[in-house]
């Protein structure tokens, strides 16, 4: 082996990959025994302080990776916590409550 393999055999990248907790390919990543050593994070941008719910799942090789846990009747985000019945917008929906594409697929900046 030449020192560049060697190096490369070392080499770690810390990654994250965030899909759509509904997304039929993110079940390969979640089932599939080789990837069962990752981390795995549901969350949901609603408790974040976005508008809309979309549930994600982060796939990561970053262990002390903690995010808030998915919005739901037992742990609320701060819309659904002051009496709201729905997510002040939504994808689908028509109207003012629509989320453009272009918005929705926006990413984030950091999340602390």
């Amino acid at each position: 082996e030449t020192p560049e393999s060697e190096l490369l055999q070392r080499v770690v990248v810390d990654f994250a990959l965030e899909q759509p907790a509904n997304a039929m390919w993110s079940c390969f990543f979640m089932l599939a025994k080789r990837y069962r050593r990752w981390k795995r994070c549901p969350t949901s941008w609603c408790k974040y302080g976005f508008e809309w719910k979309k549930p994600e799942i982060l796939l990561t090789s970053l262990r002390a990776l903690n995010l808030l846990p998915t919005c739901q009747a037992s742990s609320p985000c701060p819309h659904l916590a002051q009496g709201a019945t729905e997510h002040p917008r939504a994808f689908g929906a028509s109207g003012p409550r629509t989320v453009p594409v272009a918005e929705r697929s926006l990413v984030p900046g950091p999340v602390n």
